[in-house]
This record gives C-alpha cells, sequence and structure tokens, in this order.
C-alpha cells in the first residue's frame, strides 16, 4: 500500500504464499484493484487458491526434465534441425557415432542458413536426399533402414538406420525436424555372420544329399545284383535252392543296410528338434552302456576298465546321450582290428562347474590326415564293414546341443582318446542350452 502511495507501479496479478493455521503452505495468486466505493478511494483485493494448478506446473516440469534425460541418455543419436538445415540441438549419442567435438558442434549451431541446403557430411544419404528434401519442404516422415556411413574422426565404418519426423508450426509450414539415428552395425554384423552360417548348413545340406544318394546307391546296388539273378535263374529254370537263398540273403542284407541309413539320416537331421534338457547320472548311463554292449565286448575279447567319482549330474538327454557315448565306443571297438590285449578305459571325474569324460582304446589309431574330419557327417574309412560315418557326427552334435565340449587325440599304432566335457545341471541353467551352431 505504501508503494502504491509513493506512486510506484505494481502488479495487478502477483503469487503470495500463505501459512495456514496447521503450517500447511498455500500458494496463492491475487489481485489488487484501485476503486471508488462509496465516493471514496478503495483497493479491492481477490484471491485464489493455486495449489492444483501450482500441481500441475510442477508436474509438467518434471515430465519436461525426464524427457530431457531420456534425450540426453538415449543410445540411439538424436538431434533437430531447422527447416533450412541448420543443427539445433544433439545427444551424446549422435556426437558420439558421426564422432564430432564439442567446438564443431558449437560450429555447426551456429552456421546461418537462409535456405535450405545439405551438408558434405550429408552427402552418405545418395539417393535418399530428394525424398529427404521433400520432408524439409513438405513435411512428412522418412525412414532410410540401412545405410553405410564413414565416421569421419574414427575413419571406420558403420551401419545406421535413420528415421526424420517433420515438425510443423501454426501455419502449417516445417519448423524443424528430428532425426533419429541408431548405429546398427553389430546388428548387421551378426545378420552377416547368421547368414554365413546358413549358408554353411545349405551346402552342408547339399554334402549330406549328395552323400545320402551314394550311400543309398551303393547299399541297394548288391541287391540289384542279386535279384537280377534270382529272375535270370527262374527264367532259365535254374533254380538252384541255394543259390537262391544266398542272392536272397544278399537283397535283403542291403535293402537293410539302405533303411538303417536312411533312419540315421533322418535321426541327425532331427537331432535339434528334440532338444529335451533333463539332469542325468553318468552312473546310470554307462551301466546302461555296458550292459547292453556286453555280448558285442565279450565276442571281440574286449576289456573295460571304467571309473568316476559319482560326481554331479550332468546337463543332457538321458537317452541321446548313451546313443553319443555308445557312438565312441562301438568305434574304439572296431578300432582294433587283429590287435592283442584289447583294452577301453572309460573315466570321469569332476572339473569345476562340468564332469570330464574319457575314452581310451589301445587300438590301431587315427592318421593324422583324418583326424580333423572324424566329426564329418558321413566321413568313415571302414564304409566296407558297414560304416556310416554318421556316428561320430551324431555324438558331437549331441554333446554340443547341451553346451558341452567333445574333442579326439590319437597316436597311429598306439590308440585313441576322445575327451566330452558336460555341464552340471543346474535348475536354472536350462535356458542356456542349444546354442551351438
Amino acid at each position: 500500500m505504501k508503494e502504491r502511495q509513493a506512486g510506484k507501479k505494481l502488479s495487478k496479478v502477483f503469487v503470495v504464499t500463505l501459512v495456514s493455521k496447521d503450517g500447511r503452505e498455500i500458494p496463492c495468486e491475487t489481485s489488487n484493484s484501485q476503486i471508488q466505493y462509496q465516493g471514496q478511494a478503495a483497493q479491492f483485493i481477490t484471491m485464489r487458491d493455486i495449489s492444483e494448478r501450482k500441481k500441475m506446473i510442477d508436474a509438467l516440469l518434471q515430465s519436461e526434465k525426464f524427457s530431457r534425460a531420456i534425450i540426453k541418455y538415449s543410445p540411439i543419436g538424436i538431434s533437430v534441425r531447422s527447416h533450412t538445415g541448420k543443427l539445433l540441438s544433439a545427444n551424446k549419442a549422435w556426437r558420439n557415432i558421426w564422432g564430432h567435438t564439442e567446438e564443431e558442434m558449437t560450429e555447426f549451431m551456429t552456421r546461418e542458413r537462409d535456405e535450405l541446403k545439405f551438408d558434405y557430411c550429408d552427402e552418405y544419404l545418395g539417393r535418399w536426399l530428394p525424398a529427404l528434401e521433400r520432408v524439409y519442404k513438405e513435411g512428412g516422415y522418412l525412414h532410410v533402414p540401412d545405410i553405410q556411413v564413414t565416421n569421419p574422426r574414427r575413419k571406420d565404418t558403420l551401419y545406421v538406420s535413420q528415421h526424420f519426423y517433420a515438425i510443423k508450426d501454426s501455419s502449417g509450414k516445417v519448423d524443424r525436424v528430428v532425426i533419429l539415428t541408431e548405429d546398427i552395425t553389430e546388428r548387421r554384423i551378426a545378420e552377416e555372420k547368421i547368414k554365413s552360417i546358413n549358408m554353411e548348413k545349405l551346402e552342408q545340406a547339399k554334402r549330406i544329399a549328395g552323400t545320402f544318394a551314394h550311400e543309398i546307391r551303393n547299399a541297394l546296388f548288391p541287391a540289384s545284383a542279386s535279384l537280377n539273378r534270382i529272375k535270370l535263374s527262374s527264367q532259365t529254370n535254374d533254380n538252384n535252392y541255394e543259390e537262391l537263398k544266398k542272392y536272397s540273403a544278399i537283397a535283403e542284407r542291403s535293402i537293410t543296410r539302405a533303411a538303417d541309413i536312411t533312419g540315421l539320416i533322418s535321426s541327425y537331421t532331427k537331432l535339434d528338434t528334440e532338444l529335451m534338457p533333463e539332469q542325468v547320472n553318468l552312473n546310470e548311463v554307462f551301466e546302461e552302456l555296458l550292459t547292453s554292449n556286453k555280448l558285442k565286448l565279450d565276442e571281440n575279447n574286449v576289456q573295460i576298465d571304467i571309473s568316476g567319482n559319482g560326481g554331479r549330474p550332468v546337463k543332457s538327454n538321458r537317452r541321446q546321450l548313451l546313443l553319443a557315448f555308445n557312438n565312441i565306443l562301438l568305434n574304439s571297438i572296431d578300432a582294433f582290428e587283429d590287435r592283442e590285449n584289447r583294452r577301453i578305459t572309460i573315466e570321469w571325474a569332476s572339473n569345476g562347474d562340468s564332469q570330464e569324460i574319457t575314452f581310451k582304446d589301445n587300438g590301431c589309431g587315427i592318421p593324422s590326415e583324418y583326424i580333423g574330419r572324424i566329426f564329418e557327417p558321413f566321413f568313415s574309412k571302414k564304409s566296407d564293414s558297414g560304416g556310416t560315418g554318421l556316428g561320430l557326427a551324431m555324438t558331437k552334435r549331441i554333446i554340443e546341443m547341451y553346451g558341452g565340449s567333445v574333442s579326439v587325440q590319437s597316436i597311429p599304432a598306439v590308440g585313441t582318446t576322445f575327451r566330452i566335457n558336460l555341464g552340471n545341471y543346474e535348475s536354472n541353467s536350462i535356458g542356456n542350452i542349444g546354442n551351438s551352431e
């Protein structure tokens, strides 16, 4: 009042904070107007509680602060340009993608433009520039999905994906353009790797198909020859019972072998779809392995030495693991040829968070030129004795399906050792299996 009487101009509307009897602070908006009341000068004062409005303003300020924080710390580069292409703002991620310093940023943001103009650094957009120009002039949206650029500072190659959004003012003209720039280099590399893996799998499928056809032809050739011989005998009335019986047996064995090859191929190709992790006790697996092969071991005069500390259960599948171990055991039995004192040693022990299993035989060994190929599908040096070359390939695939590993060492004329590592079973580890290629 004294200030008004002194001639000082006061705001007609201003905000004050009142304190209630219970100590609460109440923001109020008050206005003070001079009026005539009953012929005398008077002050007309209004006061309004603006607590709710203040809460809304504070919430908006907090929301704006939150939005700015999102932009500032976003892993995606966010920049804003004027309708003439002048850089108005950019976050840290944008600067990191393009490798610009703070000084360069300041120079970009102080560079005035009277009309739309693209810089030399925009040349990477190439064929997209006409469409981008329309966004700046007419509005709309443009997505550049995958484009190769070179970081001007590090000189390395990047792949980026960009989104351009035009924002118009109240008159409908483009005021500014918001640009989202994402570095997709790692994703692109991963996609190329997957593509390479798929191509490799396709080539492997072609090799398997070709070898499969070859194996089936080889298996069925004796059957075809035998059936022709039987047919010839029937046409000449040369019905020699023993000879017909012999050729019938050859045909039957050939057809059975062809069916076995087909079954093995089917099992091998379906392994990835039969991922069934469970807790497996190695003692039980080895007990079943030796029981099911006792007759073959006795017939071949093979002595088995087996030892293990029991250990923890492993992460695998009992049926599939038994098949994998069985393939190694049969491979060792076949490797003895005419050797005497045939012995296979099976051992397993804990190795940190896994179990290490070894199969060691004193057979003829594997020549060095073949050691790197024994896990390849259809690779076999014993096809004359019925080998298909799928046994060890299946073993490797089964072991790796459950996150394990298998390796082999061999010395010709001394023996061969297969070493397998299988992870211990953990109730929370099932989701980490099956990642091998």
